[in-house]
């Protein structure tokens, strides 16, 4: 079993296929797993305020800052990772959706749930390669929690 977690939108599908074919064993698994950004389920409108910051086009915010296609296929749920069908048996696919309207309320099948305090979604959002990226364009701007005046997190 292979399995690559939050990693597979950085392979090159064209070079790993070919190589796992190579090492997995006839019947063995190739897992690729990954997971949306957070859902504030009972609050839709802190959700959209989200997916402004993370995906909006304006770059005083993140979403200029994310590599691509990587985003596009996260974003995508890894619906572009397709393998060739030559090589790969019983390809399955398992997603969810999450919803903001209730807990659980999302489509599809749940495998993690994690309740977050806002200070640490927002600690988790720092962890994000766009937020990276922003910070090496805007490296004055520390957060407040390190002292600063603030960052893009902050606001």
């Amino acid at each position: 079993m292979i399995v690559a977690a939050q990693a597979a939108h950085w392979f090159d599908y064209v070079k790993l296929f070919p190589e796992m074919e190579r090492i997995v064993r006839k019947g063995g698994t190739l897992a690729f797993w990954g997971y949306g950004d957070p859902a504030f389920v009972g609050f839709s409108q802190a959700t959209k305020i989200l997916k402004q910051y993370a995906d909006g086009d304006n770059s005083s915010l993140l979403g200029p800052y994310w590599s691509q296609p990587g985003r596009s296929i996260i974003g995508d749920k890894l619906r572009a990772i397709q393998p060739p069908p030559e090589g790969w048996e019983d390809v399955r696919r398992i997603e969810y959706e999450p919803a903001a309207k209730g807990a659980r309320s999302g489509i599809g099948t749940m495998f993690l749930h994690k309740r977050l305090m806002l200070g640490d979604c927002m600690k988790f959002i720092r962890t994000w390669s766009a937020f990276n990226a922003w910070q090496e364009v805007h490296p004055a701007a520390q957060s407040k929690e390190a002292g600063g005046l603030g960052d893009v997190i902050d606001e």
